[in-house]
This record gives C-alpha cells, structure tokens and sequence, in this order.
C-alpha cells in the first residue's frame, strides 16, 4: 500500500482532511512532515518548500527516486535513522521520551535526532506541519512553537489513545477532527488538525 500510495502522490489521510488540506494550501507556504511518501510529492507539487524526514532507509531510497523522477526542487528530503538504546523499551510513551510503540521492530530505538530535526528552523517558520511518522508525541512538542500563527498542525490516526495526553496539551487551540475513510482502507480513522493561535 506504501507504494500505491507514493504513485498516486497523495497523503495518506483520511479523505475529509485531505479536502481540507487541498483548500489550504498554497504555492508560498512551507510544510514540514515527519514521515514521508505520497504526501512529499503532493505538497511539493502545491507549495513553496517542503521539509520532509524519514527514517526508514529503504523507504527514503523509493522516495527520492520518485523526487528524482519527478523533478522535484523545492523538497530537502532527510534520512534520520533511529539510535539504538539500551533504556529505550523501559521509557513510557510521551512528549519527552523520543521512543515509538507503535511496532515492535521500534522497542530499542530513540528518535531524538529525528524529531529534533525541526529545532533547526525559526520559530513560527511553517504554514503546515504533518506529523504521520514515528514518535509522534514527540514531534507534536516540538512542533507547536514552529507552526506561524494562524497556521495548522495536523496528526493523523489521532484516535489512537496513545496519543490522548499529548492531544490535551493543544486544547487551547482550535481543534478540527475528520473521521472516515481514507486512501488504500477499508477501516476508518481520524486525522485532527489544530489551528496554532
């Protein structure tokens, strides 16, 4: 399905945000993702600069031979592998931790480097930040002061309950949740977008 998803260039989000999204965007904005694929052409085609991190390198290389293919210039694409640690399964999931526990194959990982990639651009720097990739209570700490404001921040499968204690430190923003169908699913799920005020 990754691959289906790459060909058709679109993000992989439930089909209401990404109406939502289509309506948004524009060709001055800048997007930052974490977790890359069809989402990464489809911004690039639609806006000014896009950021986009990965950490698996054997997605990356598909990635960017489908930029390379599509002559793509306004993407920096990065690959940041996860560290391997020792405490890494012991820590709980949160905003402060840098671990993942949505797959086993993540137990011994960190994603510190990963997630931190963003601290090297200005605060208030981005129209849109995606956050669809690993450690994503993480990346929602890190990405709150990068989002201009006015601008969006959005998380997809947001109705996983892992996510629900990071999710309550944004109840002062406006909240946006699409719950439905999707690309490349039968099952349903929920992509929540924040207005970052």
């Amino acid at each position: 399905m990754d691959v289906i998803n790459l060909e058709k260039h679109i993000p992989w989000v439930v089909f209401k945000a990404k109406n939502w999204i289509d309506s948004y965007l524009n060709e001055n904005m800048f997007v930052f993702e974490w977790g890359s694929g069809g989402s990464t052409i489809y911004f690039a085609n639609r806006v000014k600069k896009v950021i986009s991190i990965e950490h698996s390198i054997e997605w990356y290389e598909k990635v960017s031979n489908t930029i390379g293919y599509e002559k793509i210039k306004n993407c920096d694409y990065f690959l940041i592998e996860p560290q391997k640690s020792s405490i890494a399964q012991f820590l709980p999931y949160g905003s402060y931790t840098y671990v993942s526990k949505t797959f086993k194959e993540h137990s011994n990982l960190l994603f510190k480097k990963y997630v931190r990639k963003i601290d090297e651009y200005p605060d208030e720097k981005f129209d849109l930040i995606m956050i669809d990739g690993r450690s994503r209570a993480a990346c929602i700490n890190h990405a709150v002061k990068k989002v201009k404001k006015g601008g969006y921040l959005l998380l997809d499968n947001s109705e996983r309950d892992i996510y629900l204690p990071v999710m309550k430190k944004l109840n002062r923003f406006t909240r946006h949740d699409f719950f439905g169908n999707g690309p490349f699913s039968e099952e349903k799920w929920q992509t929540t977008i924040w207005q970052i005020k």
